[in-house]
C-alpha cells in the first residue's frame, strides 16, 4: 500500500461512518452490501459494529464474486444499505452501478474522486505516494451533474478533489477538510513513531463534528 492510501482509504470512510450511525439509531443491526469492498478493510470496521455485511467483488476477495457493470444478482431492496466508496470510478458502465445501487439497496451510501482530482492523483501516482495501478485504471471521474441526474445528492470534501453521493438518507453536512489534512497528517508526519493507541487517543482530542478516530478502526484479528 502507497504511503498516502492508508490516510485516503480513512478519509473515506468517515464520510462513510457518520450515516452509519443514523442508520443504526433508527433501525438498529443493519444489513450492508459492500460493493466493490473487497481489497478494502471497511467491511471489517462494520462487522465489528454488528453489523450482516456482505462484500461484493469481481475478485475472489469477496463472499459475492459479480461484476459491477451488469445487474447484481439480489432481489430488489435486499440490503438496508449500499456502500461504495472509491469504486464507481472504476467502471466502464457506472450508470448501471448507481442504478443497481438503488435497487438493491434502502439507501446507498458511496465516494468518487471529482474530475478535480485526475491530475492530482496522476502526479500523486507518478512519485507512488498513492496506488499507480488502481490510478491508471480510473475509467471515468464523475461530475456532480452525471450522479444527481441518478437521483443522488452530492457533496464534495477534500478541498473539491472528492464527494460523496447518497440516495435514500438525508445529506449530511460536510465535515471539515482542514480537520482531516492538518490533524491527520501532521500527527503521522512528526510523530511517525508514534504507537497506534497513542495516535487514536491524540486524534479523540481534537474533535470537531465527529469522532475522527473511527477513521483508523481496524480488525486484525
Amino acid at each position: 500500500m502507497a504511503i498516502l492510501d492508508f490516510l485516503t482509504a480513512r478519509i473515506r470512510y468517515s464520510q462513510v461512518l457518520p450515516y452509519i450511525e443514523d442508520l443504526e439509531r433508527k433501525h438498529g443491526r443493519l444489513r450492508i452490501l459492500d460493493a466493490g469492498g473487497g481489497d478494502g478493510f471497511l467491511h471489517e470496521v462494520l462487522k465489528n459494529r454488528g453489523h450482516e455485511v456482505v462484500v461484493l467483488d469481481i475478485s475472489d476477495r469477496g463472499e459475492v464474486r459479480a461484476d459491477l457493470n451488469k445487474p447484481l444478482p439480489f432481489k430488489d431492496k435486499s440490503f438496508d444499505v449500499v456502500v461504495s466508496p472509491a469504486v464507481v470510478e472504476h467502471l466502464n458502465n457506472w450508470e448501471t452501478a448507481l442504478e443497481e445501487f438503488k435497487r438493491v439497496g434502502k439507501a446507498v451510501i458511496l465516494t468518487t474522486p471529482t474530475p478535480l482530482a485526475k491530475p492530482v492523483l496522476e502526479l500523486l501516482a507518478k512519485f507512488n505516494l498513492v496506488n499507480r495501478d488502481h490510478i491508471e485504471d480510473h475509467k471515468h471521474y464523475l461530475t456532480d451533474e452525471e450522479i444527481r441526474k441518478h437521483g443522488y445528492q452530492t457533496r464534495s470534501f477534500l478541498f473539491g478533489l472528492n464527494r460523496h453521493a447518497v440516495y435514500g438518507i438525508e445529506l449530511r453536512d460536510e465535515l471539515s477538510p482542514w480537520f482531516h489534512i492538518f490533524i491527520v497528517v501532521m500527527l503521522v508526519v512528526l510523530f511517525p513513531k508514534l504507537p497506534p493507541d497513542d495516535l487514536l487517543r491524540h486524534l479523540s482530542a481534537y474533535r470537531y463534528d465527529y469522532d475522527y478516530s473511527k477513521m483508523f478502526l481496524y480488525s486484525y484479528g
